[in-house]
């Protein structure tokens, strides 16, 4: 008997030296969280017209709207409260649908920063607009963004952005609503892609900018509307470019060896009209720089 116990016990104590106890960290777990408010001004900490109240986190996605109707006139403003900005997610989903008719209704997320991260599992950050009805909501966006990794907007329908961006990360435009930029991002840095639609910069005034960052277009139409500002695109399959001017005078000198690469737009005596630089795409011609400046 005590030999049979001695082999035992060596038994187990090799087995136990032998066993190795791997510790994993537990994956980040994803929420979502769904917004579905229909009139008045809602923080988000009190959780009132929320599936639950939102936390901060780099795999979680904010819904807003999910199908939810909206009266003609209504407005509907989110109000990011959340402490400790920016409030970090993955993913934007606006999907409002208006009424048959009347008064267009207005939603806007404002508050503190919205910061757009890859997830835990490499997901890009993604921006979606697809609101519905005969009268479609005007959805403005008014709360600063804070791109950490490029992010993918797509826009069935029209959305403004109106708040200040930033961040390392930039954006790509796809679907063939109008993307507006209303504010003036000078010190931004992010690229900027448009593949479809319209992207417009500015407010048809004296706001709306994108900083340094290049703007590659492969489709669609690059709308630049704010007066005494400056920005830098590179075009590609560029085959059609529409100046218009309520105001002032248009100079248009080429630039360069190759008259093709770049021109520079100088816009002068502008007052407080409107200017407009429209560069519509198509087939056909290599990739081109345009300056648009003051």
């Amino acid at each position: 008997m005590k030999k049979l116990n001695k082999l035992s016990t060596l038994s187990i104590g090799a087995a136990l030296a032998a066993l190795e106890l791997v510790v994993a960290p537990l994956a980040q777990a994803a929420s979502t969280y769904t917004f579905t408010g229909t009139s008045g001004t809602i923080n988000w900490s009190s959780g009132t017209s929320w599936s639950a109240i939102p936390v901060s986190g780099s795999d979680n996605t904010l819904t807003f709207g999910n199908g939810t109707s909206l009266a003609a006139s209504a407005a509907v403003v989110a109000n990011n409260d959340i402490a400790s900005p920016p409030f970090k997610h993955n993913a934007l989903n606006l999907t409002y649908a208006g009424p048959a008719s009347g008064t267009a209704p207005t939603v806007t997320i404002q508050g503190n920063q919205l910061e757009f991260d890859t997830s835990s599992g490499s997901v890009a950050p993604t921006m979606n607009f697809t609101t519905t009805g005969t009268v479609k909501p005007t959805v403005t966006i008014s709360a600063p963004i804070l791109f950490a990794n490029t992010a993918a907007i797509a826009t069935t329908t029209d959305a403004i952005l109106s708040g200040t961006l930033s961040g390392a990360g930039g954006f790509t435009k796809s679907g063939g609503g109008t993307l507006r930029i209303t504010q003036n991002s000078a010190s931004w840095t992010g690229s900027v892609g448009l593949s479809a639609g319209i992207l417009q910069i500015g407010n048809n005034g004296g706001f709306g900018s994108l900083g340094s960052g290049t703007i590659t277009v492969t489709g669609g139409v690059y709308n630049y509307a704010a007066a005494g500002l400056s920005t830098t695109v590179d075009l590609g399959n560029i085959h059609a470019v529409e100046i218009y001017s309520m105001d002032g005078k248009l100079e248009i000198s080429e630039q360069g060896e190759n008259k093709l690469t770049e021109i520079k737009i100088n816009v002068q005596q502008l007052g407080t009209g409107m200017h407009i630089l429209r560069l519509t795409y198509g087939q056909g011609s290599v990739a081109r720089k345009f300056m648009v400046g003051k």
